[in-house]
């Protein structure tokens, strides 16, 4: 017997429903909202009855769903009936679904509007999971079931807008029970389906590390003996980026999943598996060091060895170059038990795992690279003279402002590591350009170890710590190399006769082109270069004009009519970059001092 409430209840929902329901309306939801959660099956379905045959699709799709979201497995068995009644009408079925093929279509969801959705493609693919992902993700495994007898087959392949089906959803959840029912009525062709990324239901489950789902997986598709028959060639399949299901266990630090693949399989197939690469070449041991899984990597490299040791990315790195550029300690102190020559190793460009663990300030790394290499490891240099790491391993902590790595290498190299200099200068070189953190100090304690030996070497260039310093606009940097360095450093030009003023002008430095003027003075601001241009030129030129006028008031006419030896002035230089504003600047500075 239904009572005086519930029968209120029902004629309050009917007057909402009746009117049809305005999404954009939140009291109104929330009121049905509450009502439903309130109604027994009786009301409920005495009110479906009544309503189903004239609500709108959106009225029936948001009802459905909030039967789901609030768990009411009877309400999802009431309606189920009435919906697929209402299929049987090609009428209703083309003028809510496409394809007609696509049966119980009632079952996908809504999308943001509350609009139902149609099948964006032949293969079932929807904008919006189907309500079954809806019941996956809220682990209702009886409305799962009953969505299942009722949608079969076709339900389950339905998939998400990234290609992931309702398996993938079911790994997430780790729910073992609906899994198995997932794969009773979709079978083979549910576990092949593949993801837009071509990641497969087997990749997933050894991402996630869901041993008891892969397994299963395995076994719906070569119940006999998944080892002989299609398995295997699942298994070899790789994502977008050419990551294998191994390698990402790997890479998840999944070990249980890793034993797995590798014990499990045929010798020959477990072979190939274990050495296949992305398409940057890295390894399953690349990823486990990266990632510092030491139990996944040790047990790598036992079934692995030295030929998986030895292997490279496309970059050149080894697996103890980037486990050492990650600062993973344990992973580093086991590569190095394996094999002691991959310290030497470098990458195409010439970097050291030495290098990269001083330039991302791994210290701790340093000092065990260092026990194992010793000076053999110290000598090693940058070929290519390109990049970062230019130079010397203490180039790259140079780089990383690491102090602590800068001291340790300067005292297990000596006077040797610290004088070091190729064709892109020396570690003090190096400092200058840096931008990172507690530079200062390590440029201060350079200084000091090295003295004014190290302050004056230059590069293939002829330029002096000081004009690299000037020109990347390293204020504290070029007040404590002038100090030490003194008028010496300040006067000392490049081999094309540039002083590191003219260095800063050029790129419109006015706080450095300030500190040198008062420390090099007339003598340093009237310097010109090997085509005759001064800095002021060179600050025209690029239309640095605050620069210009700091140096216009600093060098007067003297500076403003000196000549280039092609004999252009550097009005003409203005003008000839259009630099109007600039060239304004000079004629009105001329004239006011025409008489001087």
């Amino acid at each position: 017997m239904i009572e005086f409430e519930d029968t209120w209840r029902v004629i309050v929902a009917d007057c909402l429903l009746g009117k049809y329901l305005n999404f954009s309306d939140q009291l109104m939801l929330a009121q049905l909202n509450r009502l439903f959660c309130q109604m027994c099956k009786p009301v409920w379905q005495s009110m479906w009855k009544t309503r189903c045959e004239f609500a709108r699709p959106a009225e029936l799709a948001w009802c459905f769903q909030l039967a789901i979201c609030k768990h009411k497995l009877d309400h999802v068995k009431v309606m189920l009936q009435p919906m697929a009644s209402r299929m049987t009408s090609p009428q209703v079925r083309r003028k809510l679904f496409t394809p007609d093929s696509l049966k119980n279509s009632l079952l996908l969801t809504v999308n943001d509007h509350w609009e139902l959705n149609t099948v964006a493609r032949k293969d079932y693919y929807v904008e919006t999971p189907s309500y079954l992902f809806l019941a996956i993700q809220e682990g209702q495994e009886e409305i799962v079931n009953v969505l299942l007898e009722v949608g079969g087959r076709e339900l389950v392949l339905i998939c998400k807008i990234d290609g992931s089906s309702s398996l993938f959803a079911v790994i997430e959840a780790n729910n073992m029970t609906m899994m198995h029912m997932l794969l009773r009525v979709g079978g083979i062709e549910l576990t092949l389906l593949l993801r837009d990324d071509d990641v497969s239901a087997l990749y997933f489950c050894a991402e996630y590390g869901n041993l008891p789902a892969l397994k299963s997986i395995l076994w719906t598709l070569s119940p006999l003996d998944w080892r002989h028959r299609c398995a295997p060639d699942l298994l070899m399949l790789c994502a977008n980026d050419g990551a294998s299901c191994l390698y990402v266990a790997a890479e998840k630090g999944n070990f249980d999943v890793v034993l797995f693949l590798t014990s499990h399989l045929h010798s020959s197939a477990a072979k190939k598996l274990l050495l296949m690469r992305k398409h940057n070449m890295s390894t399953c041991l690349h990823a486990s060091a990266k990632h510092g899984h030491i139990l996944i990597t040790r047990y790598l490299l036992k079934i692995g060895g030295q030929e998986l040791l030895y292997m490279k990315e496309n970059s050149g790195a080894s697996c103890l170059f980037v486990s050492a550029e990650a600062g993973q300690e344990e992973t580093v102190e086991e590569l190095i038990k394996a094999g002691g020559t991959t310290l030497l190793m470098m990458t195409s460009y010439g970097v050291t795992c030495l290098a990269v663990a001083a330039r991302h300030g791994h210290f701790n790394v340093v000092s065990l690279l260092l026990k194992a290499g010793g000076s053999e490891l110290l000598r090693h240099t940058n070929p290519t003279q390109y990049t970062w790491s230019a130079g010397s391993c203490l180039h790259a902590a140079v780089v990383g402002g690491n102090l602590k790595i800068v001291k340790l290498l300067v005292e297990t190299g000596g006077r040797e590591l610290l004088m070091f200099c190729d064709s892109v200068g020396s570690c003090l070189h190096s400092a200058s350009r840096s931008f990172t953190p507690g530079i200062l100090e390590v440029v201060q304690f350079l200084v000091k170890e090295g003295g004014r030996e190290l302050l004056l070497k230059t590069t293939s260039d002829g330029l002096t710590c000081l004009h690299i310093a000037a020109n990347e606009g390293q204020l504290s940097v070029v007040q404590e190399l002038c100090k030490v360095g003194g008028l010496e450093l300040l006067t000392k030009c490049c081999k094309y006769k540039r002083s590191c003023l003219f260095s800063s002008a050029e790129q419109g430095r006015e706080d450095i082109i300030n500190y040198l003027l008062g420390q090099g003075g007339r003598d340093l601001l009237l310097m010109t270069d090997w085509q005759g241009c001064s800095c002021l030129f060179a600050a025209v030129s690029d239309g640095h004009t605050d620069s210009v006028e700091i140096l216009l008031k600093a060098g007067g006419r003297e500076l403003l009519t000196l000549l280039t030896h092609d004999g252009t002035t550097c009005y003409d230089a203005a003008l000839a970059q259009n630099f109007t504003g600039i060239a304004q600047m000079l004629r009105d500075f001329e004239y006011a001092t025409r008489d001087q």
